[in-house]
């Protein structure tokens, strides 16, 4: 009877994560392919910060794939109702599965290291671009209505948004950015399957489907820890500080509340959420180190900290932290909530029509607003309406 109730409780327990990984990886799904979309509908979004940002959705979505694939497959090749040890013994060792090993970890290393990559190169992209983006001024046209409704003002666009509007961005920077964070990831997770280094993949209480091959590679997996952690967290750290200070002199001069103000502010924000989950998955590892190492004084506080973060609990807080990037970008960009091409509207300050020889003083004329309207995904014109005074107008009538 003990061994029925001990089965039934441990069978629920674990449908409950099951249901709780497919929930949250549906959710994280759904909010990133949203994202997508954001950036895909919106042309003012084509740029290569949000380019990146493309990319690390685009992770996310896979992470959860590769999430829910570790549960079902844990739970598959652990059937109900037989012994804990049997289990392991049968469906988790290495000799059982070699292939599916091999792909699954290097799969979780190749995961795990890309959004550190991504942001490195974002945080080095920022911090060489200029301060704010720069917009080249358009011609204007002056239409007069009547001594009481002003004057019309009419800014050409050009048929291009990216000529029109966008700054200009090289070629070159657009194919590294997302290249070279795959291409450090892979690289970090090719020891992998050629030397068979797999580790535990666990999703579910006590059920796993792979073991550690041996003790033997806590070397790489400390070379994983130094470059996919610490590397990425010194570098960003002081780039991050330089995006501070340089933000702060560009504020005191002159207007510098604008997107690209607000890109930097979400980069450093969401990688303070990609330091907490990936310190906290690197936990295990940690732990392995200190106790070779003897620091008995650091091991005392892990060993009070590791009972509440099993290896279960924090891959499903790391598929969780897959809601932290839509959030932030939906919260403060607002051209994310726009899906159409509509810029930031703090970015419209920065653009100041060319004024001709017939045009009033700046001075006497109000911007009031800028539409925008798209055909076949092009900018066919952008009109600013502005009033004048109607005492004014109707002299130079």
């Amino acid at each position: 009877m003990d061994d029925e109730h001990y089965f039934s409780s441990r069978f629920n327990e674990e449908w409950f994560w099951v249901l709780g990984y497919g929930t949250t990886a549906v959710l994280v799904i759904v909010a990133n392919t949203l994202m997508l979309c954001s950036i895909t509908k919106n042309a003012f979004l084509h740029t290569n910060t949000h380019r990146s940002f493309a990319l690390l959705a685009t992770r996310n979505i896979l992470r959860a794939m590769y999430g829910l694939s570790v549960v079902y497959t844990s739970r598959w090749t652990h059937p109900h109702g037989k012994t804990n040890q049997d289990t392991i013994q049968v469906h988790s060792s290495k000799v059982k599965l070699p292939l599916v090993c091999d792909i699954m970890c290097t799969m979780d290393i190749f995961f795990l290291a890309l959004p550190m990559f991504i942001m490195v190169g974002l945080s080095i992209h920022m911090f060489t671009r200029a301060p704010s983006p720069h917009f080249n001024p358009f011609p204007v046209d002056d239409d007069y209505i009547g001594p009481t409704y002003g004057t019309r003002r009419k800014i050409v666009g050009s048929s291009s948004l990216e000529i029109g509007l966008m700054p200009k961005e090289p070629l070159w920077l657009s194919f590294l950015l997302p290249i070279l964070p795959i291409l450090a990831s892979g690289l970090i997770a090719t020891p992998v399957p050629l030397l068979h280094f797999s580790h535990k993949l666990q999703a579910l209480p006590e059920k796993y489907i792979c073991l550690n091959t041996n003790d033997g590679h806590l070397t790489y997996d400390l070379s994983v820890f130094i470059l996919t952690f610490c590397l990425p967290l010194v570098l960003i750290v002081f780039l991050t500080l330089g995006l501070i200070l340089r933000r702060c002199v560009h504020c005191s001069c002159r207007h510098c509340c604008n997107s690209w103000c607000k890109e930097e502010f979400v980069v450093v924000v969401q990688f303070i959420f990609l330091v907490c989950v990936h310190l906290i998955m690197y936990l295990p590892m940690l732990d392995n180190l200190i106790s070779k190492l003897g620091i008995q004084q650091v091991k005392k506080y892990l060993d009070l900290v590791m009972p509440w973060l099993p290896s279960y609990a924090t891959r499903a807080i790391e598929m969780t932290s897959g809601f932290s990037l839509p959030i932030l970008c939906y919260t403060f960009l607002p051209a994310y909530r726009k899906f159409c091409n509509d810029p930031d509207p703090d970015d419209l300050k920065l653009s100041k029509p060319k004024a001709s020889c017939e045009m009033l003083d700046k001075a006497d004329a109000v911007l009031t607003s800028v539409k925008t309207k798209s055909v076949d995904s092009n900018l066919d014109f952008i009109e600013e309406e502005a009033e004048y005074d109607s005492k004014r107008s109707y002299e130079d009538l």
